[in-house]
């Protein structure tokens, strides 16, 4: 083959090449590899509690669920300002004896959320976090302690608040982490 016989080769197979490269590139700018970017203290600044009821002294009730959720993380206290204080990094151990401690005192069932429970309060629609932010307003991007259901019963494990990621997976229970507090059953 000699050079004109292979550059009108090239040139008739140019069309066929940019075909291809265009429908890459709209494959790949299809995927969303990032999820969502909006934040959720901006995309629900307007929304009110959303699927959530006040049930005051800083308690809310998901509608969906029947579950009531202290709105802060352990430790802090709630206001009309939103959450105040400093919120308790715990071990595993300790962060479950400490909501013991609090259920007794206020005679109420409250217990660390399992990891369903947790993600019925996540968003999939904004982030950072993935929570309504006026149902849970302060509260700490950070993982959260939670506990395994299903294949991960008696597993540790945590709920990523800046997207609502959830991991079993080698968690260590030592670790300080920072909790919320759940009471009642799910109704299904």
């Amino acid at each position: 083959m000699n050079i004109s016989e292979f550059s009108s080769a090239y040139v008739k197979a140019l069309p066929a090449r940019f075909f291809a490269l265009f429908l890459s590139c709209m494959f790949l700018a299809s995927c969303d590899f990032s999820r969502v970017s909006v934040s959720c203290n901006d995309h629900l600044a307007d929304s009110g509690l959303g699927h959530f009821e006040d049930r005051q002294r800083g308690v809310i009730r998901d509608k969906n669920t029947g579950l009531e959720w202290f709105r802060c993380s352990v430790g802090q206290r709630h206001t009309p300002r939103g959450c105040v204080g400093v919120p308790a990094l715990l071990p595993l151990a300790q962060a479950e004896s400490y909501i013991a401690e609090i259920a007794e005192k206020a005679g109420a069932q409250w217990r660390l959320p399992n990891y369903s429970e947790f993600a019925g309060i996540t968003r999939k629609d904004c982030l950072n976090p993935a929570l309504n932010p006026n149902a849970f307003p302060n509260i700490l991007v950070e993982n959260y302690w939670s506990h395994g259901v299903d294949a991960n019963t008696g597993k540790a494990c945590v709920i990523y608040t800046l997207n609502g990621a959830r991991s079993c997976r080698a968690i260590d229970r030592e670790a300080p982490r920072p909790f919320l507090m759940v009471k009642g059953t799910q109704e299904l």
